[in-house]
């Protein structure tokens, strides 16, 4: 299964040759390190996973992201930068930090917990991967943290991200993505607020210090640092909630690749491998620890006492009693004094029949304000940007984003899935001379990857080019009697032998001799090419 799994992403069978980077290479093969339990797990249940992973990390995180984020954002501010500028450069740039909090989730995932030291030196090797993409045209993803584990661990890029991207949306993850980044925003404005309040009520009565006002400048006479607190401020929140945005994405990552490539699955039959090796030699000694487990649990079932089924009732004469005898205790009759000053009382009474306004409704009335105009252009770009996804969605539907008429886009979609047994199917994801491609790869010595190349051309060859229906839940063996049933007695020979290759190679890990790989790769044209032999 482990092969299964490397040779499921798209992005391996496409690429051939490209190196992946230290997480996957290191990772994701030995999913038997993991130290947390992957398993099927609803949308929710994963982000619940990702907290519940995070939490014994989040120092280490909080620590690594705020030595980069503060000294920058001091720094920025002691060259007289306006505190502004500063709080929304430490905000754009959180798709650069948050790459540290999940440089420690997946290398924790696995064991080997990353100090901070380790953490700091890895970070110009992870952080500079696109880069200048995530900081400018995919700033705005509110897929953010789902997305990024395709960048940093995968090390996708381009065309190949985009497809790995398409293929891991269309699961059931993709809404909690946004919802989860919604939900963390408001988080961020209520601990904002909510250590602003605890700040304004620490504040002594006697002392005239309107905190709030002067926190978010909503006063007259601000204090010319009031700015610099609430950039810092709010530098700070966003430090403390990130890692748990970065970890909820991670955990929505790796529950989709469980759906994807059974990760579950493959956990489990390690397991229960390990199990059997672990055996007793001889079966009358497991019998014997049977036996006198069922002999110890038989003797205590038979010495415990009965339980009750209730409580013994209470007479009705001795309740009244009972109750009678505690109302008549002193506890119940204690008269205390209290003396009070008369100056408190006065300023008391004054204050309730002040009723003009507080200075806390005069500043949640100018925050209302603020938030009102806040809340206007965020509803603008929304209408915005909802026209501009509905323009592209109508202009893919007419004519494709990859080029070719509606009609070529709907015969492609009929004939093939565009994803079976986690393999990518999409036409416009093959070279265009899949045979010479697979040669490449055969002379370098990558029987696995030219297979999968071979096997993936076929599956989707078969719908576009045969006219064959494939179902997206049938098995290999499934397809093959479609295949049959709607080609040659040669072809379906053909296709069954590619199909067996495949299963031994991916699932039992048994790679084809080289005298198979070549034949498998020169026939493939005949019955897989346009124009070929049975076309």
């Amino acid at each position: 299964m482990s092969a299964a799994t490397s040779e499921a992403s798209p992005g391996a069978e496409r690429s051939g040759s490209r190196p992946e980077p230290d997480d996957v290479r290191r990772g994701a093969p030995d999913l038997a390190r993991g130290v947390a339990l992957l398993r099927p797990r609803s949308a929710w249940e994963a982000v619940d996973f990702g907290f519940a992973f995070a939490r014994p990390l989040y120092a280490r995180m909080l620590v690594a992201s705020a030595l980069v984020v503060l000294p920058i954002s001091t720094l920025l501010l002691l060259l007289r930068v306006p505190a502004e500028w500063v709080a929304l450069a430490a905000w754009w740039t959180k798709p650069a930090w948050e790459r540290i909090s999940l440089h420690v989730l997946s290398r924790s995932l696995f064991g080997e917990r990353p100090t901070v030291r380790e953490t700091l030196r890895a970070l110009p090797r992870y952080v500079r991967r696109d880069l200048l993409a995530w900081l400018t045209i995919r700033r705005p993803s509110p897929t953010r943290a789902f997305d990024l584990p395709v960048t940093q661990l995968e090390g996708a890029s381009g065309v190949v991200r985009a497809q790995r991207l398409e293929l891991l949306h269309r699961g059931r993850f993709t809404g909690a993505s946004v919802l989860l980044l919604v939900f963390l925003a408001h988080l961020e404005l209520a601990l904002l607020v909510a250590i602003a309040l605890l700040a304004a009520m620490l504040v002594p009565d006697p002392v005239d210090f309107d905190v709030m006002g002067w926190l978010f400048q909503l006063g007259d006479d601000a204090a010319p640092g009031a700015s610099v607190a609430l950039s810092l401020l709010s530098v700070l929140v966003s430090l403390a909630v990130a890692p748990f945005h970065v970890a909820g994405g991670f955990a929505l990552y790796l529950h989709r690749r469980v759906d994807l490539e059974a990760w579950d699955l493959e956990l489990a039959f390690r397991r229960l491998a390990a199990r059997l090796e672990g055996r007793p030699s001889h079966p009358i000694a497991q019998a014997g620890r049977t036996i006198g487990v069922v002999v110890v649990l038989g003797l205590a079932l038979g010495l415990a006492g009965p339980i009750p089924t209730h409580a013994e009732g209470l007479d009705p004469a001795t309740a009244r009693s009972e109750i009678a005898e505690l109302l008549a205790d002193e506890a119940f009759h204690r008269i205390e004094t209290i003396s009070v000053p008369r100056f408190l009382l006065d300023r008391e009474l004054d204050d309730e029949e002040d009723d003009g306004p507080t200075a806390f409704a005069a500043w949640l009335e100018a925050f209302a304000e603020r938030f009102a105009e806040v809340a206007e252009v965020g509803l603008v770009a929304a209408a915005l940007g909802f026209l501009g996804w509905l323009s592209w969605r109508i202009l893919r539907s007419r004519e494709g984003v990859f080029g070719g008429s509606r009609r070529d886009g709907r015969a492609r979609r009929v004939g093939a899935p565009r994803e079976l047994f986690g393999l990518e199917l999409a036409e416009e994801t093959l070279p265009d001379d899949l045979a010479a491609a697979a040669r490449t790869l055969l002379a370098r010595g990558e029987r696995r990857a030219a297979l999968a190349l071979l096997y993936r051309g076929a599956l989707s060859r078969a719908g576009s080019l045969h006219g064959i229906q494939l179902s997206r839940g049938g098995t290999e063996r499934e397809c093959v009697d479609v295949v049959r049933a709607g080609m040659s007695e040669d072809g379906g020979r053909y296709f069954a032998s590619l199909t067996d290759a495949w299963v031994r190679c991916a699932y039992g890990q048994i790679e084809p001799d080289p005298a198979l790989s070549d034949g498998l790769c020169g026939e493939w044209s005949r019955w897989f090419a346009p124009g070929g032999g049975d076309a």
